[in-house]
């Protein structure tokens, strides 16, 4: 596995000064993929916590038109938000 980073971050809601995690992560000098739902709120993005944020964040959905009788039909979409 040589050269590959894997971290393990808690699983919560993200309080503001827990943002310090995605913060120290940013900083590493490897490229790092982090999934999480922890700025989201109802489908709602939280910008003010995105915004103290110092790595880019992208936002990943699903387009409109899935049919869940027909998995063909999933499409994702990835959209730059900072």
């Amino acid at each position: 596995m040589g050269g590959r980073l894997k971290l393990h971050l808690r699983t919560r809601n993200v309080d503001v000064p827990d943002l310090v995690d995605y913060n120290i992560i940013d900083t590493l000098k490897k490229q790092c993929i982090i999934v999480t739902k922890d700025f989201l709120d109802k489908n709602t993005l939280k910008m003010d916590d995105i915004n103290k944020l110092t790595c880019s964040v992208y936002r990943i959905q699903k387009a409109e038109g899935y049919n869940k009788n027909d998995l063909s039909t999933i499409r994702t979409t990835v959209v730059k938000v900072k």
